[in-house]
């Protein structure tokens, strides 16, 4: 009889190992008793669930969660050694990745304190800052940049001083002027900076626009050559003068 009920209790612990089956409509929880969805697992010392373990192989056999959307492509989401989290959209928008929210603007800080600086946030107009908690353009940055290139884009290049020159006419910008020397002179005494120029005053205020200040510094460039260009024409007329007597 002994070895009856030996046998049987064997079986039964093989046959019955780690196999739960729940009827339709029934919510199964896991350190809770009043579970309010399918699976709700509660700890409120070490939430934490792990799915499988790390094996040596493709990314494909990581441990992985997938959660269906409405129409029925899973995102996987899976760890590694090398890759902390992975989130891996697949079906018609397999390529795209992001994060919808109604209203509330989009932020990413380097701990979940809060008391580091923020590494972006997006804003309802699409505008992007780092380091600053309210971008006033596409990108705002709170601090120094660096890059190896900047590439600003110009409507209107400086060259129309050369065109104005030479030609008389400028399509590039029609009312161009360029100044006398006497004029420049002039400007610079009653205003402490040239024309075309940005204050210090308001770059102070306003900032600096690169785009705007690099047009205007080559227009002074150009407009100083041919300041140079006319100076050494009337030093050849006053050189040929002299070695005339």
């Amino acid at each position: 009889m002994k070895k009856i009920f030996s046998t049987i209790a064997i079986f039964a612990s093989i046959l019955s190992y780690c196999q739960n089956i729940f009827q339709s409509g029934v919510n199964v929880g896991i350190g809770t008793s009043t579970p309010t969805s399918k699976l709700e697992i509660y700890d409120i010392l070490n939430m934490k669930l792990l799915l499988g373990v790390i094996p040596t192989g493709s990314a494909a056999n990581e441990p992985t969660i997938l959660f269906s959307r409405w129409s029925g492509n899973p995102e996987k989401t899976y760890t590694s050694n090398a890759i902390h989290t992975l989130f891996s959209p697949t079906g018609t928008d397999g390529n795209n990745f992001g994060l919808a929210f109604s209203t509330i603007p989009l932020h990413a800080n380097n701990d979940f304190s809060g008391a580091k600086v923020r590494l972006f946030i997006s804003n309802n107009n699409g505008n992007v800052g780092i380091g600053s908690i309210n971008p006033d353009e596409k990108l705002t940055v709170k601090g120094k940049i660096h890059a190896e290139e900047v590439r600003v884009d110009l409507q209107v290049p400086a060259d129309y001083v050369f065109q104005k020159y030479y030609t008389g006419k400028s399509d590039l910008k029609s009312d161009y002027v360029m100044p006398t020397l006497a004029e420049v002179e002039k400007f610079t005494k009653e205003n402490n900076h040239l024309p075309s120029v940005p204050s210090a005053q308001e770059i102070k205020e306003k900032g600096l626009q690169v785009g705007e200040m690099s047009n205007a510094l080559l227009q002074k460039i150009e407009e100083l050559t041919l300041y140079i260009i006319e100076q050494n024409k009337r030093i050849e007329l006053l050189e040929a003068k002299v070695n005339d007597k």
